[in-house]
């Protein structure tokens, strides 16, 4: 196999795979419609005290560690919610 054709399949497959990707702002919109369905439903229990979480939880976000003689800190650029649960 040649690097041209190594090539081409690597980028096939991730032009497939970005295809199959799920769209992070349609299913948020569906978990958050099924967040006030199940919400709903729950309150109409008497005795029930549950509650859905409505909001996604925050992820600690990782630091390099800074060897000796850095002055400068690095720092991780977010570009959106979705980029957060990428990984």
């Amino acid at each position: 196999m040649d690097i041209i054709t190594a090539q081409r399949l690597v980028e096939g497959t991730e032009e497939g795979l970005s295809k199959c990707a799920r769209d992070f702002e349609g299913v948020k919109c569906a978990a958050d419609e099924f967040v006030k369905w199940a919400n709903g439903k729950l309150q109409e229990e008497e005795e029930c005290e549950l509650v859905v979480q409505a909001a996604l939880s925050e992820r600690r976000i990782r630091k390099k560690k800074k060897m000796s003689g850095e002055l400068a800190e690095d720092e991780q650029l977010m570009d959106s919610k979705a980029q957060l649960w990428k990984k």
